[in-house]
């Protein structure tokens, strides 16, 4: 199509198309776009824009060592070619996110690519500039930049739209003039532009929309425009992407943000030629969206989606969990049931010697609140056996940490047991504050296949545990109330070893989220701690990451160092 014979129009109708995607499932998400094309066509709009790597499914990581796997997606893209030809006006372009190949025999092999949809092909192609390579993202590992003089421009239907990839928005610095780049390539683009387009996968995290609307406002401040930002919906391994597209007028601020984790599919007509108008929607008025700062509620949502997500994708349809009468465990029991309905939740109870009447209370009136499958099997007449059978040079006679630990031990057989013969996926319920000094038996209570509370300090599970007992009926006071313990020796508490949890959970904001020196004794203590069970996490299952900085892909620290700060 001509662009330079269109008339030019006052305004674009702009579809946002925000949809669930699934990694390498090329099929499954081609025809999540032929789909979501189907349900939004009939409003007739001028541009249709999905999220970043649409047709892949975001991030591939590793997957990119196989060229084939590209090749694969391609096929699948020029798939979708002939399916538009026959069944789209040609008067709408769309935005398709994917990965293309770099026809260079220099740099990496591939580009994070947005393909356009011009009313006959997907000639025109533009590729990401900005690569990130903090925390979980290692782009660069595979992928080159784009090579051409950034910005990328389109002109469609007589405007002038910016194309812009997921991080290439994030060069702005931050409140306190800091920035992962040296420079901003947005900087450099001197000519007006009418509409900046965003495809993203940007991952949710517990109060990141402010941090999120702060850079998309001011891309769109900066250019004088309204800007479309689609970000994807997914939950890969220990990642959640939930959406939360938005769409600004031209002084930057939301006039519309898409729900978290729920797919959306609207059209939105921007007025771009009145440069003095200051709403710049005609046709549809939509009044500006005040951003409200995250809750429990949608916490509890990421957590359920990230959850759900991961143990369909690995083929399962039944979850179990060992309950021990403490508040992280029945959390999560109450997680597992809101997540996959009391049928497919069975919980294991194991009590010894070291149980208290108050957790097997607490454990009976949970299964009666969620009604979830239950089985008791204790572990005492084991544990006897064990230690009795065992050589005293291997177990010494003096109760101590061995015994501990084997308790646990004993449980993750069981936990396993039960796994092999039900085909049902073990869930963790080890907390952030925990994992993050080494509070927690190898093999023992860290032997899950997903852990979805490990990004949780222990005083967010608490806050969390108050709001589902208001709002559910599950979680009783009796369980938020008593001081935490493993009960694997008698009278066991968890501040004996610990301190208490509001200290402690302090110091790991402070050290691990914030990345700050660690100045008071407490702070000491969890930096020794930290560095000296680093082996332990290394072995922990896949954590679900609802912070800005978790244990798992996104921290590389090494096992074996002699750092002391």
């Amino acid at each position: 199509m001509n662009q330079e014979n269109q008339l030019i129009e006052k305004s674009l109708k702009i579809g946002v198309c925000q949809v669930e995607l699934s990694l390498g499932d090329f099929d499954a998400n081609k025809q999540k776009v032929i789909d979501s094309i189907e349900k939004i066509k009939a409003e007739n709009p001028d541009i249709i824009v999905f999220p970043e790597c649409t047709l892949m499914g975001y991030y591939p990581a590793d997957l990119l060592e196989r060229k084939s796997i590209i090749l694969d997606q391609l096929n699948v893209l020029k798939e979708l070619e002939y399916y538009l030809k026959e069944n789209l006006n040609p008067g709408i372009g769309i935005f398709i996110g994917g990965l293309s190949l770099n026809p260079s025999l220099k740099g990496k092999p591939f580009y994070n690519s947005a393909f356009f949809w011009n009313g006959s092909n997907f000639e025109t192609v533009f590729h990401k500039t900005l690569l990130p390579t903090y925390d979980i993202f290692d782009e660069a590992r595979h992928i080159e930049p784009n090579p051409l003089n950034y910005p990328q421009t389109l002109i469609w239907k007589g405007h002038t739209i910016l194309v812009t990839i997921c991080e290439d928005i994030w060069a702005w610095e931050n409140l306190k003039g800091q920035s992962y780049y040296p420079e901003n390539p947005l900087k450099h683009q001197k000519d007006s532009v009418d509409l900046i387009v965003n495809l993203s996968a940007s991952p949710y995290w517990f109060n990141k929309q402010k941090t999120r609307l702060r850079v998309i406002s001011e891309t769109s401040q900066h250019f004088e425009a309204p800007m479309v930002y689609v970000n994807q919906i997914a939950g890969q391994d220990e990642t959640v992407f939930d959406g939360s597209s938005v769409v600004t007028n031209k002084e930057g601020k939301p006039v519309w943000i898409g729900d978290l984790f729920k797919e959306e599919f609207k059209c939105f007509e921007l007025d771009l030629l009145d440069k003095e108008k200051k709403q710049n929607l005609s046709k549809i008025d939509l009044p500006e969206v005040h951003i409200k700062p995250d809750t429990e509620e949608q916490l509890y949502e990421a957590l359920k989606f990230g959850l759900k997500s991961y143990v369909h994708l690995a083929g399962f349809q039944k979850v179990h969990l060992g309950l021990s009468g403490g508040l992280d465990s029945a959390l999560v029991a109450q997680l597992c049931v809101d997540t996959f309905g009391k049928e497919n939740v069975t919980c294991l109870y194991m009590p010894s010697k070291f149980s208290s009447d108050l957790s097997d209370k607490i454990v009976k009136d949970l299964k009666n609140n969620l009604e979830f499958k239950y089985i008791e099997q204790s572990i005492q007449a084991i544990f006897e056996f064990y230690i009795g059978e065992v050589s005293t040079d291997i177990i010494p006679k003096a109760f101590g940490l061995t015994h501990e630990n084997i308790q646990a031990r004993i449980r993750a057989n069981i936990l396993m047991a039960y796994s092999n013969s039900n085909k049902s996926l073990l869930i963790g319920t080890s907390n952030k504050s925990e994992l993050a000094v080494g509070y927690a038996t190898l093999y023992g209570d860290l032997c899950s296949a997903y852990n979805p509370i490990g990004d949780l300090l222990k005083t967010q599970v608490f806050a969390l545990s108050k709001f589902l007992m208001q709002e559910k009926q599950g979680l009783t006071s009796e369980v938020i109330k008593r001081p935490p313990s493993a009960e694997l020796r008698e009278g066991q508490k968890d501040e004996d070893s610990l301190p208490s949890y509001e200290e402690l959970d302090a110091a790991i904001q402070k050290i691990i989220i914030k990345r700050q020196a660690a100045n008071t004794e407490i702070e000491k203590w969890v930096l020794t701690k930290l560095y000296q069970t680093e082996f332990k996490r290394w072995q922990s299952p896949p954590i679900l990451k609802v912070s800005q900085h978790a244990f798992g892909r996104g921290r590389r620290m090494p096992l074996n160092h002699k750092a002391k700060s």
